[in-house]
C-alpha cells in the first residue's frame, strides 16, 4: 500500500510543479525546476504537518507559499496561529488564510 501511496504523491507532486508553471511563471522561471520541485516537496511537508489532506487544499497552501513567502507558516503570526489551531478542518484552515491574504492585499473589502 506504500508503494502507491508514494506513487500517488508523485503524480501529485508533478500536478504541483504544473501549476506553479502555469500560475508563477515568474517565480518558476527564477528558481528553475528543481528548486520548483524541491518547494513542492516542502509544502507536501508543511501540508501534511498542518493536516491539509485535500489536494485543493494543498495547491491553496502552494499558491500561499508562492505569494507570502516559503516560510510564511512561520514568519506571518496569523497565519502560524491559523494552521496550528487543531480546531480548524484542513479548508478552514486555507479558506481563512486565503482570504485573510486577500484582504491584506486589498483585493477584497472586509
Amino acid at each position: 500500500m506504500d508503494i502507491f501511496s508514494a506513487e500517488a504523491e508523485a503524480r501529485f507532486a508533478l500536478r504541483c510543479e504544473q501549476h506553479l508553471r502555469e500560475y508563477f511563471p515568474e517565480q518558476y522561471h527564477q528558481l528553475g525546476a528543481e528548486a520548483v520541485a524541491d518547494s513542492v516537496r516542502m509544502a507536501l511537508d508543511k501540508a501534511h504537518r498542518y493536516q491539509l489532506v485535500s489536494e485543493r487544499d494543498i495547491l491553496r497552501f502552494l499558491n500561499l507559499m508562492y505569494t507570502l513567502g516559503f516560510e510564511f507558516d512561520r514568519n506571518v503570526p496569523w497565519a502560524a496561529e491559523t494552521l496550528n489551531n487543531a480546531r480548524f478542518t484542513s479548508s478552514s484552515k486555507v479558506r481563512l488564510l486565503t482570504q485573510r491574504t486577500l484582504l491584506a492585499a486589498g483585493a477584497v473589502k472586509g
